[in-house]
């Protein structure tokens, strides 16, 4: 079994000769990211699962375990005899770009320098336009354009921002089928605003207590077996896994959707130079497989679950060969 760190190092190697100069991502962190090391090492993670993924799928005709979890997460229609699947070359060049992008994204120091702006700050600095009742935008100054001796926000809000909202309490924001709480949130230009800003700009904000969270990735959780975990785990839900109590003080607990890396992975696909979308029922295993291949290849979620997976893979674990297990998300390890 090649180890996680040598897989890292490999993947990164293979990059060298395929990523051009000028990176497609240019990321900056703030501060109330920087304070909480754990935060860090998501987003480290997150580029990793990229990375990986990335550099798994140019090798996807001999790495079988990548190719039926590449066909699993994207390619999610059952067709009848005679008729055509979603052309997998189309849905494999979408999917490799994007990944491949991300796995590539390089850290700039000063904000300006950077397309993509991630926080933790819960949108403390968002405030309510007084000339607009509902309308909030983000106080950053730099995020501020003249317009014809007017300044104007870049980045608007119809409402209370999300993670304020479920902060403070005033909606559990939740999927009423799957009972899943969102804990991020992608704005990205309006259209025309790029003429101003001189480029595509994204912002990103991971909402607390995941950015408080001691376990915010997978590597973080390498002694976990995995083969007791599927992919359709809920820690609240699911009484047939036994978990300690400690495990009830982080985040991750065996749920894929609960690590922080899987959830900026999931954000940085919404961002401007991809644009993907959650398309309802948007978060789940059970709702990524079941999607048409067109919704999952444009679904934030569906990208945040096959980078894990390709990690998870790096760590010895795959989708089970058996499909009806695989459909319930069950891993198994990897020979």
């Amino acid at each position: 079994m090649v180890t996680l760190r040598l897989f890292a190092l490999c993947a990164c190697l293979l990059f060298t000769s395929v990523v051009a100069q000028d990176p497609l991502v240019k990321y900056w962190v703030h501060e109330s990211c920087l304070a909480r090391p754990a935060m860090v090492e998501a987003i480290d993670e997150a580029i990793l699962m990229a990375r990986l993924a990335a550099s798994r799928m140019r090798n996807i005709n001999r790495d079988l375990d990548i190719l039926k979890a590449f066909r699993r997460v994207f390619l999610t229609e059952l067709y009848p005899r005679g008729t055509q699947p979603y052309p997998e070359r189309q849905a494999w060049d979408r999917v490799h770009w994007i990944m491949a992008n991300i796995g590539a994204a390089r850290k700039y120091e000063r904000m300006s320098d950077a397309n993509t702006h991630i926080y933790c700050d819960d949108q403390d600095r968002w405030a309510r336009l007084p000339t607009e009742g509902a309308m909030w935008f983000d106080t950053t100054p730099a995020y501020r354009v003249n317009v014809n001796g007017m300044t104007l926000p870049l980045f608007r809000d119809a409402g209370k921002p999300h993670c304020k909202m479920m902060v403070e309490g005033d909606t559990e924001r939740i999927d009423d089928e799957n009972h899943f709480e969102t804990y991020g949130v992608t704005y990205n230009l309006e259209a025309g605003a790029e003429r101003y800003y001189g480029s595509w700009l994204s912002i990103i904000t991971v909402c607390g207590p995941m950015c408080d969270a001691e376990i915010t990735t997978l590597g973080a959780d390498r002694t976990r077996d995995w083969t007791r975990f599927p992919l359709t785990y809920n820690l609240d839900d699911d009484s047939d896994v036994d978990v300690d109590d400690d495990d009830f003080t982080t985040f991750g607990n065996g749920e894929i959707q609960g690590y922080a890396s899987v959830l900026v992975l999931h954000e940085f696909t919404h961002a401007g130079a991809f644009r993907t979308d959650d398309i309802e029922p948007a978060y789940g295993w059970r709702n990524i497989i079941r999607k048409p291949a067109q919704d999952a290849l444009n679904n934030g979620e569906n990208y945040g679950y096959f980078g894990a997976l390709a990690l998870l893979g790096a760590m010895g674990f795959k989708l089970s060969d058996n499909p009806a297990e695989a459909i319930e998300g069950r891993l198994v390890r990897a020979r």
